[in-house]
């Protein structure tokens, strides 16, 4: 939860706080102040990132994979952690993150049973708030400050991006009440809401105690759930929006 402080700053010193002020990942001075305050305290958050069709995830954009692009705009919003969540042993996937470098990567396999059973397998990493990305997504207009900042505010257990499509059957919809998702349906053939699931989202990881036997699907089981008992949150994001899955 965010708390409002008053502080006493010299004047040369805030000067230093506003340079870093870039108007997309830090937009104001109070942003700036818990920026620069974490990253002195070392303190980053994990991603996971979910990799169920490997043959997506490196579908090139120009010359890089679109899950390249997606963990290097990562490492540019200060997540040096990623777990990559795999259906199957994809030696081109590990070859494709290895060539990052300045990012911890681990892996985790679900065996293709479920995108929840590949939280519930990287659960050892996530013991704090964590980011969640599928990994055929690229959102690189986002503010992740901004995004953590408003889960944080509105307590929820999960929190997932929300973009505006004409078309929403390929993707999860959320049917919203303020900022809370009272509804969230998987792939509906109608819907009266064309907010989606943009593919990324922040989670505590209190979320991991409700994967069990019949919440093996993240999408489709997990975030219907977290509805229904008010703990899932949509944060509605009007940026540059692409899926390649």
């Amino acid at each position: 939860m965010l708390e409002r402080i008053t502080i006493t700053i010299d004047k040369n010193l805030l000067k230093s706080v506003d340079a870093n002020i870039d108007g997309k990942s830090v937009r104001n001075r109070s942003q700036a102040i818990s920026y620069l305050v974490e990253k002195a305290m070392g303190k980053t958050f994990k991603a996971i990132v979910l990799c169920g069709k490997p043959e997506t995830a490196l579908k090139k954009i120009g010359d890089q994979p679109v899950l390249y692009r997606l963990i290097e705009y990562l490492k540019r919003n200060g997540i040096t952690e990623v777990i990559i969540a795999l259906s199957e042993n994809s030696q081109k996937v590990i070859d494709c993150v290895n060539k990052i470098n300045g990012v911890k990567i681990e892996f985790v396999w679900d065996d293709g049973k479920g995108t929840a059973l590949a939280l519930e397998k990287a659960k050892n990493f996530l013991n704090d708030t964590f980011l969640l990305s599928y990994a055929d997504v690229l959102y690189e207009d986002l503010n992740l400050n901004d995004f953590l900042e408003f889960h944080k505010k509105n307590s929820g257990l999960t929190t997932i991006a929300l973009a505006e499509v004409k078309k929403t059957a390929l993707f999860g919809t959320a049917k919203m009440m303020g900022s809370k998702i009272i509804e969230f349906e998987e792939k509906p053939s109608e819907s009266e809401t064309n907010l989606v699931n943009a593919g990324v989202a922040f989670c505590e990881p209190q979320v991991l105690s409700f994967i069990n036997q019949k919440t093996l699907s993240f999408e489709k089981d997990l975030l219907p759930l977290l509805a229904k008992q008010g703990k899932l949150m949509g944060y509605n994001y009007s940026g540059e929006w692409k899926h390649y899955g």
